[in-house]
């Protein structure tokens, strides 16, 4: 366009596209927006007791670091096993159990796939690197000269101000009391009582451009 507006010659133009033409951002998206996968568990049981109470208890810990730096997982789970013979007429069990898990998705929305080869994120002194996005530049650049945030998109900066987790929890109990008064009769009675809670949320900080962009 600004060598069609004669802002610059056809020299200045092709010293522009050789820039373009010798860059490529395959490695710099392979460090800005790709991790390698990272599972880990980590397992504790344990179990004591006799023939009148025996107590089983483990717990368990998984973090998972997912392939798009930004997105991770964790979950934690725990199980409580107690039986009680009281006699041998009355015998009681008590389970229990549940989970807490937590993931974040920071680099979902962002992914690099379709980035054209010569689109750079940061200049050589890290800045990051307007790209247009959504309304025309000339329009964001001539509002933001009249007192208008910010208006520059980067996918980068992005990724790097979003805060988008989800937290859920899951909780249970489960008595069991049997009964033998007489030789072949057995009653039998339950509880159980579980719950379980889910929450998201995803957090706009005021320099993320969906905020910026909101307010203009």
């Amino acid at each position: 366009m600004e060598l069609e507006e004669n802002k610059i010659d056809q020299a200045d133009a092709d010293r522009r596209l050789d820039v373009f033409r010798n860059y490529n951002n395959s490695k710099d998206l392979e460090k800005h927006f790709y991790q390698k996968e990272l599972l880990q568990q980590y397992n504790l049981s344990m179990s004591i007791g006799d023939e009148r109470y025996r107590l089983y208890a483990s717990a368990a810990l998984t973090g998972d670091k997912k392939r798009l730096i930004g997105n991770s997982s964790r979950r934690v789970n725990f199980l409580l096993n107690n039986n009680i013979n009281f006699n041998h007429q009355i015998r009681m069990q008590v389970e229990l159990k549940g989970n807490y898990t937590s993931e974040k998705e920071n680099g979902k929305d962002v992914v690099a796939n379709g980035i054209r080869p010569y689109i750079r994120m940061l200049d050589d002194e890290g800045n990051y690197i307007s790209k247009y996005y959504g309304i025309q530049q000339f329009v964001k650049e001539e509002r933001v000269s009249k007192g208008y945030l910010d208006w520059s998109y980067n996918r980068l900066q992005k990724r790097k101000t979003n805060d988008k987790k989800t937290t859920g929890s899951n909780f249970s109990v489960n008595l069991n009391l049997n009964i033998s008064p007489l030789d072949g009769l057995n009653l039998s009675t339950g509880f159980v009582y579980e719950t379980w809670t889910t929450k998201g949320e995803n957090y706009f900080s005021p320099v993320s451009y969906y905020a910026r962009n909101l307010i203009n």
